[in-house]
């Protein structure tokens, strides 16, 4: 997994980051855009990224669960986009 990212960061260690990220295989990739909160000192974040699929995952859709590092995550994958929030 691949992502770019920018923070804002408050007094108090509190703010937010967002970027894009993506994952890429031999059989196509998934690509999206996250906003987290930073809610602790030491920039600790958490929260998800919806990504949209490409090649073998045409016409899928996943919410990435993920932390601090991004070294491990959690993911549903929906078919069809994600619904709209309202």
């Amino acid at each position: 997994m691949t992502s770019t990212f920018d923070r804002d960061i408050h007094p108090g260690s509190v703010g937010v980051v967002w970027g894009t990220s993506t994952i890429t295989n031999d059989a196509g990739s998934w690509s999206g855009t996250f906003v987290m909160p930073i809610t602790q000192p030491g920039f600790t974040w958490r929260g998800a990224t919806h990504l949209t699929g490409s090649g073998a995952y045409e016409g899928l859709s996943a919410i990435l669960l993920q932390e601090t590092g991004g070294e491990s995550f959690e993911a549903v994958i929906l078919p069809g986009p994600i619904p709209p929030m309202e």
